[in-house]
């Protein structure tokens, strides 16, 4: 495997990762926000 494909591959990897974090945290964020309201 050449450097470029793993760079490609992690860059992947992360960008999933972080957008299941955002909707994780946006899910919470509502979540609290309607039980404190």
């Amino acid at each position: 495997m050449r450097l470029e494909r793993s760079y490609e591959f992690i860059t992947s990897i992360l960008t999933v990762v972080l957008l299941r974090h955002l909707v994780w945290y946006f899910i919470w964020k509502r979540h609290v926000t309607c039980v404190t309201l």
